[in-house]
């Protein structure tokens, strides 16, 4: 898992959508979700003939760009209370809504450390 996309948040492949090839990845919407599929066209349209849409778009971008950078550095350097800490900074309406199994494919760690690092938190 290499993303989650809680309410109100867009979630694309942007290399695949850039270069118009197939994407690697696979969505799975694990709640009921309102789905919104544009292509490269309809977004450049998008853009185009919606006042303040570029700007916003170009926003998300932004803090998307300097999400992953985060996370890169936390998974890299961190560790695995630390990555939690971090999952529970960024993403604390839906860190108990996802199956451990799921939040510990994204952490790269297995269920069983989750359910330490949860109970070693709870206790303190």
């Amino acid at each position: 898992i290499v993303q989650f996309a809680p309410e109100t948040w867009w979630l694309a492949d942007s290399t695949s959508w850039n270069k118009g090839t197939p994407s690697p990845y696979f969505i799975d919407a694990i709640e009921e979700s309102d789905l919104l599929l544009l292509d490269g066209t309809s977004h450049q349209a998008l853009v185009d003939r919606v006042p303040g849409y570029a700007a916003a778009f170009r926003t998300g971008l932004q803090r998307h760009a300097a999400a992953k950078d985060q996370r890169i550095v936390s998974a890299l350097s961190g560790t695995a209370e630390e990555r939690y800490r971090e999952f529970l900074r960024v993403y604390p309406s839906i860190a108990l809504r996802v199956p451990q199994t799921m939040l510990a494919s994204y952490l790269g760690m297995t269920p069983e450390t989750v359910s330490r690092i949860r109970k070693a938190l709870s206790r303190r």
